[in-house]
């Protein structure tokens, strides 16, 4: 009975061989043949990307591995005690995409550092980076 359970089988095998294959086919079609100019359309497909990518980007970036193995743990040593935790990080998304989304948004930078000492968020960023 245990083999059964920790061993692969053919479809396990066809699986996986086409997960391979579809990853390893994306990266050599972006790689050879769709290269990008710039840094800003690698790094941020020029901004012209929709809202699903860039949520499925979002959502699998909170999602790691460390959180999927971590999370079962938490629930079992700290009970329920851990959701108050979860509803703290809903709280914290909110904030960032009603307020801090919207307000660095229209400054046209990708990252907190290249806010100038003209920029209003100057004045917020200290106070926000405690």
């Amino acid at each position: 009975m245990s083999d059964l359970v920790n061993s692969f089988h053919v479809l396990d095998y066809v699986a996986m061989g086409m997960f391979f294959l579809v990853c390893t086919g994306i990266g050599v079609y972006y790689g050879c043949y769709k290269k990008q100019k710039t840094t800003e359309e690698y790094l941020l497909g020029s901004r012209r990307m929709h809202l699903v990518p860039v949520a499925i980007s979002l959502l699998v970036t909170y999602q790691s591995a460390i959180s999927v193995l971590g999370v079962p743990l938490e629930i079992y040593v700290y009970n329920t005690m851990s959701y108050y935790m979860w509803v703290a990080v809903m709280i914290a998304n909110a904030i960032q995409g009603f307020l801090i989304v919207p307000l660095v948004y229209p400054l046209g930078i990708s990252s907190s550092y290249e806010v100038g000492h003209n920029q209003p968020l100057y004045i917020c960023l200290p106070v926000a980076s405690f």
